[in-house]
C-alpha cells in the first residue's frame, strides 16, 4: 500500500435523529480542512456524512461525501465508508474535549475518488483504505492509502 496523503477534516453543524428505522443518526457537515502529501490542498466547506449507530452496542458506520481542492485548483469528490467501535464513555470523554489514544478504539475504512482533472484520474477506479482518528470530537485525521 502507497500513502497518499495525511487529510484533516473538520466537523461542521451536527443534527441528531433518535429512534429512527435505522437507529440513532447524526448527520454532519463538513466545515472545511486540508491535506498534504503526493496531494496538498484544502477541503472545502460543502459535503456532509451521517454516522448510522445500532442502539445495542458500540459500533458505528460513517458514510460521508466531501469535496477536496487540490493546490493546482483541479476538484476531487470523495466518498468514504468507515466503520467506528467506540465505548460509550470514551465517546463521552472525546464530546467533553478530552484525547483519547486511537489505540483505544477502531475507526477504519475506505475512500473512493472522482474527479475531471485529467492529471487526478490516477484516483478513480481504485481502492483507498482509511486509518482514521478523532480530533476531540471536532474533526478527524484521515491516513489515505492506495491499495
Amino acid at each position: 500500500m502507497k500513502k497518499i496523503f495525511a487529510l484533516n477534516w473538520k466537523r461542521g453543524q451536527e443534527y441528531i435523529l433518535e429512534d429512527t428505522d435505522i437507529g440513532y443518526v447524526v448527520i454532519f457537515a463538513t466545515a472545511g480542512g486540508d491535506f498534504s502529501g503526493q496531494l496538498n490542498g484544502i477541503i472545502e466547506p460543502v459535503g456532509s456524512g451521517i454516522t448510522l449507530c445500532t442502539k445495542d452496542d458500540d459500533n458505528n458506520d460513517v458514510k460521508f461525501d466531501m469535496v477536496l481542492k487540490e493546490e493546482n485548483g483541479g476538484y476531487i469528490y470523495s466518498e468514504g465508508n468507515l466503520i467506528l467501535n467506540l465505548d460509550p464513555d470514551l465517546e463521552q470523554s472525546m464530546v467533553d474535549g478530552k484525547t483519547v489514544d486511537k489505540s483505544e478504539y477502531y475507526y477504519k475504512g475506505t475512500m473512493r475518488f472522482h474527479t475531471s482533472e485529467e492529471r487526478l484520474k490516477f484516483l478513480e477506479r481504485k481502492i483507498f483504505t482509511v486509518d482514521a482518528e478523532i480530533n476531540k470530537w471536532d474533526g478527524v485525521k484521515m491516513e489515505i492509502y492506495m491499495v
